[in-house]
């Protein structure tokens, strides 16, 4: 599989994604399994939705599809952001599907 990315995306996607730079404030997120990183500087614009379910490798229930609801129509009714990235904090694992627990 080959990915293709814009020449001015290319470095955001590598400082974020492939480097996993990850700040320890996202670490900590009073058990929020989905929620928004609005980053700053020269990356200003551009905000991530993080998902964030390791027990279950993201898949998705109740409270985290609220939540990724949540983090879309706040980024819809924001002006900020010019361009939103999904991103895993679970290792190895992106989204197992739904959660049929």
């Amino acid at each position: 599989m080959r990915l293709y990315l814009y020449p001015r995306v290319r470095p955001i996607v590598k400082r974020v994604f492939l480097q996993r730079v990850l700040p320890q404030r996202v670490l900590h997120t009073n058990n929020k399994e989905c929620f928004v990183e609005n980053l700053e500087g020269e990356d200003k614009g551009i905000s991530i939705i993080n998902l964030n379910r390791p027990s279950t490798k993201n898949a998705f229930s109740k409270k985290l599809l609220t939540e990724f609801e949540d983090a879309v129509e706040k980024l819809r009714n924001g002006t900020e952001s010019r361009v939103v990235l999904l991103r895993s904090l679970v290792d190895r694992a992106f989204c197992s599907g739904a959660d049929l627990k």
